[in-house]
């Protein structure tokens, strides 16, 4: 078999492209780096795709018959260079096949129009052009562009989270509805997994827990841990895989350290990860490896904008913006690469809406594939196939199942009505990931518990010992303050369904259920005279803003009472006998309003406005004497606690040095510091804090929830939230 002289012609397999004029090799646009002989080897293979190339053949291209050399062991270095470049396997192999004593053979796809290079430019000019140029969405050339481009794998999106349940019941369920599924990770409750990944090719697995980010080759007993980026440790940062480019050799990943949220690309095949971008979450990556789709402009219901950009983390464009009403969720492509899908959050005029939408590479021609109020998370995989998780019916509103509709990529347009694929127990399905060929589905077995522990505080709250579980059942509890004994915590669950107040004495195991009909009750805390439970019954949207109504029941039990409705609630406290104050937040786009107001006769005086931006969230706490307020912004990198006056007293800052990242902050019983939360990196901090801004440590745990502590009025308890988590990732096949 002769070898034929490479003509000035460029060819493309998935996501590679390889120039036979330049003797370049590039993944995604990036260049790979392969020497000649083995580039010239790797040329020979593809001009005859699908044949069987001995070895003599190599030899005949590499050597001419009067060299000499040794032929066994340059062979050899070459297709193990093709290999490494590639991101192949020789057992498993993708593109290049061995056949035993006979020689080798391409076995990938192989683009049959390849482009012809174009005079006056450069192939890394033409590589690396503005992501407009390649798709064509500022231009009337979309079409002709995108054929162009256009190639390959179809799409990966990231993956994870089932929530719950046992493995036999999994099995048996499976089994009948002819399901096979494998278990894929083993990490035990201390350290859940947090996020997964599975390749396009379905040969690995990244997910992450709080040790990092770790890569498994599936099938066999094969795990590492990836590099972590320059400067970062799994004690400061959040890791977490999001998508893998179509070749199976690079991984995008997000980070968060010190609330700074970066997007970087790792190779499998080593090397210090690659910083993309700041401010932003890596979401997935286009088919052809070409674009990637991010999110950005962070808010209190959640990204606003979703960005495109190429594979270096240039030529950004902005795609979709959303209200200031709502939220972006997973943002994934359609398999052809024409479209992206999102989901997204919306409070609209009468509920809360829940969609998955579609618009082209312009941003335009936009579409509803999905609008279901109990969608959970989806994937768009090959032949049109939408598979989603919605979440069943109350009360097993925790459970979801599998539901599968088809959509038409091309226009956007949905086919026939949705239909269930799983019908099982204890399951709920998140962030759904597929294999380009719709194979293979992984996600997370996922089970998270939020509960009631109660500690002995000394040391006048600078230390915290015999803490213990409180609430002994298997559902979310959430502790908001004690009975003016300091004999019983008050708590919210959702033990019943609905969030409902619970009231348990510290020395019995079953809790008194208070009665407020339909709905949720949040928030619940003590009037300052100890005779009203105040609570926020179930937010319902009105307008342009949340509208909560603020309602009372007697201690002792009673009918419930409505004090006050309000809008844009951001949450209430009331202080304690003798003090009268209790406040309430009201927030607008650019400010937060906190007014005071009476259990009994309603809304009172405005205390003061405070400017803020949209992505920022608060949380206030009145002073036992109801003579102050502390508010605390999540994720304060700076760990300000900011003090306001209710007496018309100057401010103050309490700013707690090294401890950035509060969650909330809650007064102790004497008001002379605070019992304040952290969640960074996946570690949750309980710390006290001084009024000058000393901080002890009393309590940590690993875990993807907050928590925060309420003191008891005497000052000896700390009520507070601990959580239990299992989670792994598990393989799902034949759906």
């Amino acid at each position: 078999m002769a070898s034929p002289e490479p003509e000035p012609t460029r060819i493309r397999f998935d996501a590679f492209e390889l120039d036979a004029t330049s003797g370049e090799l590039r993944d995604s646009g990036i260049l790979r780096k392969l020497q000649p002989q083995p580039f010239r080897v790797l040329l020979l293979l593809i001009e005859h795709a699908g044949q069987v190339v001995t070895r003599e053949e190599i030899q005949r291209c590499l050597w001419r018959d009067s060299t000499f050399v040794d032929f066994e062991h340059g062979i050899n270095f070459s297709i193990n260079q093709i290999r490494g470049a590639l991101g192949d396997n020789a057992e498993h192999p993708r593109y290049v096949e061995t056949l035993p004593r006979r020689g080798y053979r391409f076995i990938g796809t192989v683009g049959q129009n390849p482009v012809p290079k174009q005079s006056g430019t450069s192939v890394r000019d033409r590589d690396e052009r503005v992501p407009t140029q390649k798709r064509g969405w500022n231009s009337d050339s979309e079409t002709v562009s995108a054929k162009r481009w256009l190639f390959g794998l179809a799409l990966v999106v990231f993956a994870a989270a089932i929530a719950g349940a046992a493995y036999l019941r999994f099995h048996r369920v499976s089994a009948v509805g002819g399901i096979k599924q494998r278990r894929l990770s083993a990490n035990p409750s201390s350290m859940p997994v947090d996020r997964a990944v599975i390749s396009p090719d379905g040969k690995y697995l990244a997910y992450s827990d709080q040790s990092g980010i770790h890569l498994q080759l599936i099938g066999a007993n094969e795990t590492r841990t990836l590099e972590f980026p320059p400067g970062f440790s799994p004690k400061q940062a959040s890791l977490s895989p999001t998508a893998w480019f179509p070749s199976g050799t690079r991984l995008l990943f997000n980070t968060v350290l010190a609330g700074q949220r970066s997007m970087w690309v790792s190779s499998i095949l080593g090397g210090a990860p690659i910083k993309l971008r700041d401010d932003g979450a890596g979401q997935s990556v286009s088919p052809d490896g070409f674009l990637i789709a991010f999110t950005a402009n962070s808010t209190m219901v959640g990204d606003r904008e979703i960005w495109l950009m190429a594979p270096d983390g240039e030529d950004a464009h902005k795609l979709v913006t959303v209200d200031e009403h709502s939220g972006i969720g997973r943002v994934v492509w359609s398999p052809d690469g024409q479209r992206i899908a999102y989901q997204r959050f919306h409070w609209g005029a009468d509920k809360f809406q829940v969609s998955v939408e579609s618009c082209d590479l312009k941003g335009t021609q936009p579409g509803v594939l999905l609008s279901d109020p109990a969608l959970i998370d989806f994937w768009w995989g090959p032949e049109g196939r939408l598979i989603y998780s919605r979440s069943e019916p109350k009360p097993n509103e925790k459970d979801s199942n599998l539901w599968e509709v088809r959509i038409d990529p091309r226009t956007a347009k949905r086919s026939g009505e949705p239909s269930r694929i799983t019908n099982w127990a204890d399951f709920s399905f998140q962030d759904l990931t597929g294999t380009s060929d719709g194979r293979r589905l992984s996600a997370l077995k996922r089970s998270v518990e939020s509960d009631v522990y109660v500690g002995n505080l000394e040391r006048n709250g600078e230390g915290l010992k015999s803490f213990r579980r409180l609430t002994l059942d298997e559902h979310d509890d959430w502790p908001f303050g004690w009975t003016p004994d300091s004999k019983a915590v008050i708590f919210s669950s959702n033990r019943n369904g609905p969030i409902g107040i619970f009231k348990q004495s510290l020395d019995q195991d079953i809790a008194e259920t208070f009665s407020i009909g339909v709905g949720n009750a949040l928030g619940p805390t003590l009037s300052p005279d100890g005779s009203w439970i105040l609570y926020a019954a179930t937010p319902k949207p009105e307008g342009s803003s949340l509208s909560v109504r603020l309602m009372r029941v007697p201690l002792s039990g009673g009918v419930p009472q409505e004090i006050l409705e309000t809008r844009g609630y951001i949450n209430h406290d009331c202080g304690r006998f003798p003090g009268t104050l209790c406040v309430f937040g009201e927030r607008t786009e650019s400010e937060i309003v906190l007014w005071a107001f009476d259990p009994v006769q309603g809304k009172g005086r405005e205390l003061t406005r405070i400017s803020v931006s949209p992505s920022e969230a608060y949380d206030l706490a009145v002073s036992p004497d109801g003579s102050r307020i502390a508010m605390t912004k999540n994720f304060d990198p700076e760990g300000r606690i900011r003090i306001l006056s209710s007496t018309g007293e100057p401010e103050r800052d309490v700013v707690v040095k090294g401890w950035g990242g509060f969650c909330s902050a809650n007064w102790q019983a004497d008001g002379r510091g605070f019992f304040v939360s952290r969640l960074s990196a996946g570690l949750v901090s309980l710390l006290h804090v001084s009024m000058d801004g000393r901080a002890q440590v009393l309590w940590e745990q690993k875990a993807s929830r907050g928590s925060y502590g309420i003191s008891s009025p005497n000052g000896r308890y700390l009520a507070f939230v601990g959580s239990t988590a299992e989670s792994n990732v598990w393989l799902i096949e034949n759906f």
